[in-house]
């Protein structure tokens, strides 16, 4: 966690992904506790019940966020290049709006933390459009002004062996307390998938 923060006095840091997930909760939650940074968090959307089904959002459970959207939303684009002494860790680039941050602190050479998961090094039941779309994001990022930050060892290792240097990559393993035993969660794994 101290990557992130790079100074004593306060910071103010944008999260910005696409829905709100227990596991990047878990990481919110953590900012309760040093009141001396600010976290803003912005989500393009409030609730996917196509994608989880839960009975609540669970949105604003930590702070209260930000609904930035889907479609091209230029008071959040200005937002984010009008503040560079703000800290932005963009998780993964799902939509058109992360997708153009990207781009553009790439373009003005900002720094900036991108946080993702192990991606799919195969790019299995991606278009061939897809697959160039992600080659292309993946190569900017390795020459963007970034701190890349994976969840868990194979995820750095996937990234070395795309090319991207050791001094950029930090491994931020996200652990979820849990009620059972280890042994009942290996039973239920392909559900818990």
């Amino acid at each position: 966690m101290d990557k992130i923060i790079l100074k004593s006095n306060k910071q103010i840091i944008n999260l910005i992904q696409d829905i709100a997930t227990p596991h990047n909760n878990v990481l919110i939650a953590q900012f309760k506790e040093n009141p001396d940074d600010e976290i803003k968090l912005w989500y393009a959307q409030d609730m996917d019940q196509s994608l989880y089904q839960w009975s609540s959002s669970i949105t604003n459970e930590h702070f209260p966020a930000e609904i930035y959207g889907n479609a091209f939303n230029w008071r959040f684009i200005k937002y984010c290049l009008t503040h560079a002494a703000e800290k932005f860790v963009i998780v993964g680039w799902m939509n058109t709006n992360t997708r153009l941050i990207h781009l553009l602190f790439f373009l003005l050479r900002r720094p900036f933390n991108h946080w993702t998961d192990l991606p799919n090094p195969k790019a299995q039941g991606m278009s061939t459009k897809q697959k160039i779309f992600r080659w292309a994001a993946y190569k900017l990022l390795k020459h963007a002004h970034s701190k890349v930050f994976g969840v868990g060892a194979a995820t750095l290792d996937c990234f070395r062996s795309w090319g991207f240097p050791g001094k950029q990559l930090v491994n931020l393993p996200i652990f979820v307390t849990v009620d059972d035993d280890l042994a009942a969660y290996h039973a239920r794994s392909s559900q818990l998938r």
